[in-house]
């Protein structure tokens, strides 16, 4: 009898038992599930704060410089305007401006932003494109080959490409594509007439200095050789070793190169004085005369001096 009742007991026991396991492992599972969705949730918010971070927007503010800079190169490829944002990432800021046929490409911190008059996409190279609507219009993000998406877009009849870097967030690169606004001419200031210092105006200058360093070593087989067709028409052989030779006294000292300015995409004008000095004098003269130098593109890129000072 004792050892009925012991055995009862014991089967009554056991349910018990996992009863109360099954309610411990119970609570447990739950409580680590509401761990899980509580972690879940804070990293989303972690997520979300990180998202707010890159996308902190600044004004982006261009001195009259850049502004003119940017203009003149817009103009030289072809525009009436150029492109630029108006905000970017913290830090940001204009870097580098470089003209191609067709088209230039300005570059910034985190991203360049290019624009052509013909799209600069290969459509047989696209691999996919996503339309995302901005305030500015509609733009696509497109994949060509193995490059990394650009942001495309077509603001009147020019055709947009923004490049991000690799740390930057498509989403701030789709704030910044928001934030776009030409600049044209207009938007310099009127007092601002400054020459743009690019690789054609490197070259006329070159030449003017070629020039000169022929006339102050009266050195007229090297002068002759800086000089355009038309200046040769004009002048005679004799004639222009003549006026690079001078005279021995007084004779080619010195030269300065004081002032420029850009007749047209072809033709620069050179503001310069050119000194003689009498062998042995030591006595003060009056300033000369300033003269003006003529350099000019001819139809085989060269740039040459076609109008003797």
């Amino acid at each position: 009898m004792n050892n009925l009742n012991s055995l009862l007991l014991k089967r009554a026991v056991i349910p018990l038992l996992v009863l109360l396991a099954m309610s411990m492992t119970g609570c447990s599972m739950l409580t680590g599930i509401e761990q899980k969705e509580n972690s879940s949730s804070g990293y989303q918010e972690s997520a979300e704060g990180l998202d707010l971070v890159q996308l902190a927007m600044v004004p982006l503010d261009y001195t009259e410089e850049e502004k003119t800079l940017l203009v003149q190169a817009a103009n030289k490829a072809g525009f009436n305007a150029v492109y630029v944002p108006s905000k970017g990432l913290d830090g940001e800021g204009l870097i580098e401006v470089i003209r191609w046929e067709g088209g230039l490409s300005v570059m910034f911190k985190h991203f360049t932003i290019k624009q052509s008059l013909e799209s600069p996409l290969s459509e047989n190279n696209i691999k996919n494109r996503t339309a995302v609507k901005l305030d500015i219009g509609v733009a696509e993000w497109v994949s060509q080959g193995t490059a990394d998406p650009v942001l495309y877009m077509r603001l009147d009849d020019v055709h947009v490409v923004i490049e991000p870097s690799q740390t930057a967030e498509q989403a701030s690169v789709e704030a910044i594509a928001d934030s776009v606004v030409p600049i044209t001419e207009s938007d310099l200031s009127p007092i601002e007439d400054k020459l743009m210092v690019d690789q054609e105006y490197l070259m006329a200058l070159r030449a003017a200095n070629l020039f000169l360093e022929a006339w102050v070593h009266r050195d007229g087989e090297q002068g002759a050789l800086t000089v355009t067709a038309e200046v040769k028409r004009l002048y005679s052989e004799e004639q222009l070793a003549a006026y690079f030779a001078g005279t021995s006294n007084p004779h080619h000292q010195a030269y300065e190169v004081t002032g420029s300015e850009q007749i047209n995409d072809n033709a620069y004008r050179f503001k310069v004085w050119m000194y003689e000095h009498y062998t042995g004098a030591e006595v003060l003269f009056d300033h000369p005369e300033p003269s003006y130098l003529k350099v000019v593109r001819t139809e085989d890129e060269q740039w040459l001096i076609d109008e003797l000072p």
